[in-house]
Formats: C-alpha cells, structure tokens, sequence
C-alpha cells in the first residue's frame, strides 16, 4: 500500500506501532492516519483518542483499515474518533477516493 500510495504522489511514513506513530505525530502531524484496529500493544481506538488529545493546527483525519467489519465495529470507530472506517482489503481506487474526500462511509 505504501509503494502504491507514492506512486499516486503520496508522502507516507509508516510507523510498526501505536506509541511509535505517536512519536512521529508529536514532530510532524501528516494530513490523514491510516491505523490498523488491531494494532500490537494499544488498540487502533486508543491511538485514534491519543491522537486527538495532541496539540494540533489542522484538522485530524484519522481512517480505520480493519478485518473488522460489523455495524457495532464501525459504531465504536466513530466514538474513538475516526473519520471513516475502511473493511480490508482494502482497493486502492476505494482508499484514493477516500482520501481525495470522497463519500464518507462512517456518516
């Protein structure tokens, strides 16, 4: 996903967990998160209300890329702060769209 969104002319830095993209967030917020439900050590949902708790001069965009699909998974992302919540796998002409702003599936 990474080498796809460069090639649409996508600045991308991946972070392997939860405290690490917090780190990053810290010294250099990116337009929008992509973060994983499942994350190793903190779930997606707890990163997603760190992130919004950070000092931050543009609005946060933070979208779910999850296995976790039911009504009560995307009602849950959107009480953590998400924006949208994308059921993987995820095609990359549905994560363009979502990130050129297109329909919003959580709303």
């Amino acid at each position: 996903m990474k080498t796809l969104l460069q090639l649409h002319s996508h600045a991308v830095t991946l972070a392997s967990n939860a405290d690490q993209a917090l780190r990053d967030a810290r010294l250099e917020m990116p337009d929008v998160f992509l973060v994983d439900i499942g994350l190793p050590g903190k779930s997606g949902h707890k990163l997603t209300t760190e992130l919004g708790q950070l000092p931050c001069k543009k609005p946060l965009r933070i979208i779910a890329m999850t296995g976790f699909g039911q009504p009560e998974d995307r009602r849950r992302s959107l009480a953590a702060g998400f924006d949208d919540h994308m059921v993987k796998p995820v095609t990359l002409n549905a994560l363009l769209k979502c990130l050129g702003g297109g329909a919003n599936p959580m709303k």
